[in-house]
């Protein structure tokens, strides 16, 4: 093969100035590094700061040993073997002791006790690493040459040759240089020629087999060439300077520019296709062990594509916390679109994208597969269960009910499977169903679906279905408003998950949100926010959307409740721009109601009563359905809001409802019978835990506090202590949303309720008679009333004065 045309070869303009930091340090530099690296180049324009530099090159110049003895900078240059230079080195150590600059220029160590100078400072290697030019080099060299210094092809080209200057000059000045072109190009002809062919066949055979390692240390090259003096080999590489580099990526590692792996991979002394194959298997499951998951699925994927499955499945599941869906997504775009997996391979894929949050992936790859063919029931039931669950993750609900169902079925036409394998299918199936009625509001029918799966929940064995199913308990608990069981159950849940070591994975974003929800109930806001972000920061992985929405939801409530107006709208707009994407009528009527919410802390009824209007006749779950409530009662008549049950019917919540709603309807016409109901309400709220959910749906009953007082009792409830809480709530509700008082006129009433004369009340306040009594006038005046014995009862319904025991 004949040797392409020499280069213009190209140097990097800071190379110099280290050599000269070196020869500075300890006199004598070895420049070290494969053909074409640009040892002379640059040592050349290093030695023209100098008025009269020594050159020598063995070619041409003779003897070595009359240079050696003059003092000025001297360059060696293509030095002889190691076993020469073994007569000169005491005319070396004579130069440095002299002070005289010596650089040895050298394919290899230059001298035969090299390492043993390096390691007492008395001499340093510039090596093949430092040689290499910077992608702003190369434009410039670009320029140089005569060339458009194009900022794109300039970035490539060094990537390409990891700034090789030879290959870049070489490159630089090929008219295509496309990667597809570029193993027609000088720059491949050189390398082989002038880099590959001079190496010894075992050298050569033992480079081709390292480069198809990406990158590499000495103990994956053991493993993976099956070689153990692989690490030796490589320290002798590096030592001589010998193509390896730092590996850019990972600290510890080598690799070769590219275009010298690409090469050396296609090298005629490279290893055959079945040992190709062993040592990607090898390099594999090494980078698995390490945990460097990239470059275990390029391997696998090169060596057995069967194997690459079920080792993307083991890294998606090896996942902590589960759901890294970016990375999840970059591994499964590496496999072949053609690739033909076994069922088992397909099934276990479909769930790894699932747990990393991939819907869209994983309904591709079982759009693909082909179960009418599949030999095993248990298989094509799995496979229906799992694209119920690829729907539902994608708020196609009437579609993923089908395919739970069609599951079902089979299941019930027998399985020849375990009993366990039998409980997994329908405990897996039936939680699709139930997961789209919780979400619909049916929390009956979800609570029938969880009695009747409890046995297969312990038959399955799986400890995540098992705190699943505590945590979807909890959620229909709260749903129903039974707010104290929920908060255990929820509890259970998260010490469940704890004890398996998977309590910060979006498997426990459930029982967050229930405990967020519980927080909020109470008006512990700091608590709210907290388990609630948590929540949806795990729940966003992708596994529970719905539950995503929900969260939202109660961080807008609370985040408006708090004054953070604008976070609260950041969530609802989050909501409705799903909402826009996603046919869902449930996820519309959850957008519409958090966007009432929001109207009401706004007090802006208008906006409050459309948002009510929006809600008659769509889907309301039990959460829309007390918000659309709470919008009637606040922004028209009570009246016109409905009564959805028949007395002691549904869940604590529905029986909370019915209660209050009945006490607004007789709140005039009859208010004995008013102070009965919202009784029954509080004793049915008491036993539950509701707290912010009655205050909402009792606002503006605050009036009827007295008789409601009367009405407790410590063994039948509510407790004295819960009513006096109530209606202080709502007292403070009322006079927040109407101060009818300015301050001083509210601090003159507070007294009206006590036995004080207006003078001793003025002494209260250190203000006069006459300034107190003025005060009394404005104060009859905005309630309507002439006597102070009229005024008491309003002043205790707007909060101004306290309710007496």
């Amino acid at each position: 093969m004949s040797s392409p045309p020499a280069p213009q070869v190209v140097h990097s303009s800071a190379a110099g100035r280290r050599i000269d930091a070196l020869i500075r340090r300890c006199g004598l530099v070895g420049v070290v590094g494969p053909a074409g690296s640009g040892k002379t180049t640059t040592v050349a324009a290093w030695a023209q700061q100098f008025d009269e530099p020594v050159i020598w090159r063995r070619e041409r110049d003779g003897d070595l040993s009359a240079v050696l003895r003059e003092s000025a900078p001297l360059v060696v240059d293509d030095l002889p073997p190691a076993d020469q230079m073994q007569r000169w080195e005491a005319e070396l150590t004579a130069r440095q002791e002299r002070g005289a600059a010596t650089v040895l220029v050298s394919r290899e160590e230059p001298l035969t006790d090299w390492q043993y100078r390096l390691g007492q400072g008395s001499a340093a290697t510039f090596g093949f690493e430092e040689f290499l030019l910077t992608a702003d080099e190369v434009a410039e060299n670009a320029a140089r040459l005569g060339l458009d210094p194009d900022s794109d092809r300039a970035a490539e080209i060094q990537q390409l040759t990891a700034g090789w200057p030879t290959l870049v000059s070489l490159l630089l000045a090929a008219a295509d240089t496309r990667p597809d072109a570029i193993s027609a190009s000088d720059a491949h002809s050189y390398l082989r020629s002038q880099v590959l062919d001079p190496l010894p066949t075992k050298e050569r055979r033992f480079l081709s087999a390292l480069a198809h390692l990406r990158r590499f240390d000495a103990d994956l090259a053991e493993v993976a060439l099956d070689d153990v003096h692989a690490g030796a080999k490589i320290d002798g590489l590096w030592r001589r300077r010998s193509l390896l580099l730092p590996d850019q990526v990972r600290s510890g590692y080598y690799c070769f520019p590219p275009i010298v792996a690409e090469l050396l991979r296609r090298d005629s002394c490279r290893p055959p296709r079945e040992m190709l194959a062993t040592i990607h298997h090898a390099a594999s499951l090494e980078h698995e062990r390490r945990g460097e998951w990239e470059d275990a699925v390029s391997h696998m994927v090169r060596a057995n594509q069967e194997h690459a499955v079920r080792q993307l499945i083991r890294m998606m599941r090896a996942q902590e916390p589960l759901g890294r869906s970016e990375e999840a997504l970059a591994w499964f775009g590496r496999l072949p679109r053609n690739i033909r997996l076994r069922p088992s391979s397909v099934l276990g894929l479909v769930k790894a994208l699932i747990h990393a949050g991939l819907a869209p992936e994983a309904e591709q790859l079982l759009d693909r597969a082909t179960p009418d063919r599949w030999d095993r029931q248990d298989h094509v039931v799995e496979y229906h269960v799992l694209r119920s669950f690829v729907l539902r993750m994608q708020f196609r609900h009437e579609e993923a009910i089908t395919s739970a169902n069609a599951a079902l079925i089979r299941i019930e036409a027998g399985l020849k499977c375990s009993p366990a394998r039998t409980a997994y299918l329908r405990l897996y199936a039936t939680d699709q169903i139930a997961e789209v009625l919780a979400w619909e509001g049916d929390v009956a029918t979800v609570a029938v679906l969880a009695a009747a799966t409890a046995p297969d929940t312990t038959l399955s064995g799986e400890q995540l279905n098992l705190v699943h199913a505590i945590a979807r308990d909890a959620v229909v608990a709260l749903d129903g408003g039974d707010v104290l069981r929920a908060e255990e159950q929820a509890r259970a849940a998260l010490r469940m998950a704890e004890r398996r070591s998977f309590d910060q994975t979006h498997l426990t974003s459930e029982a967050r949100l229930v405990l967020g929800s519980v927080a909020a109930e109470r008006d512990e806001h700091d608590s709210a926010l907290e388990h609630l972000s948590s929540a949806l920061d795990l729940a966003l992985q992708g596994l529970f959307p719905t539950t995503v929405v929900r969260c939202r939801m109660k961080l807008a409530e609370i985040l408006a409740r708090v004054g953070r107006a604008g976070e609260a709208a950041d969530q609802a707009e989050r909501i409705a721009a799903l909402a826009r994407e996603v046919p869902d009528p449930v996820l519309r009527a959850r957008s519409v109601a958090v966007s009432g919410r929001l109207a009401l802390h706004r007090q802006d009824l208008a906006a409050a009563a459309a948002a009510e209007r929006r809600l008659h006749g769509v889907p309301q779950p039990a959460d829309v359905r007390h918000i659309r409530l709470v919008l009637g009662l606040r922004s028209q008549s009570a009246a016109d809001i409905g009564l959805p049950l028949d007395d002691g019917d549904g869940t604590s919540l529905d029986r909370v409802t019915q209660a209050v709603l009945l006490a607004h309807h007789q709140h005039r016409r009859d208010p004995v019978l008013a102070s009965a109901r919202l009784t029954e309400a509080l004793r049915l709220a008491e036993t539950s835990g509701l707290r912010r959910t009655l205050l909402d749906l009792a606002d503006g009953l605050a009036d009827l506090g007295p008789e409601v007082l009367g009405n407790a009792d410590a063994t039948l409830g509510p407790s004295t202590a819960y009513v006096r809480w109530v209606f202080a709530e709502l007292h403070e509700m009322a006079r927040r949303r109407s101060p009818l008082l300015s301050p001083r006129e509210a601090e003159v009433a507070g007294y009206l309720g006590t036995r004080l004369t207006n003078s001793q009340i003025a002494a209260e306040l250190f203000i006069s008679e006459n300034t107190a009594k003025t005060h009394l006038r404005h104060i009859y005046q905005k309630l309507g009333v002439e006597r102070r014995d009229r005024a008491v009862p309003l002043l205790q319904e707007l909060g101004y004065i306290p309710l007496e025991p």
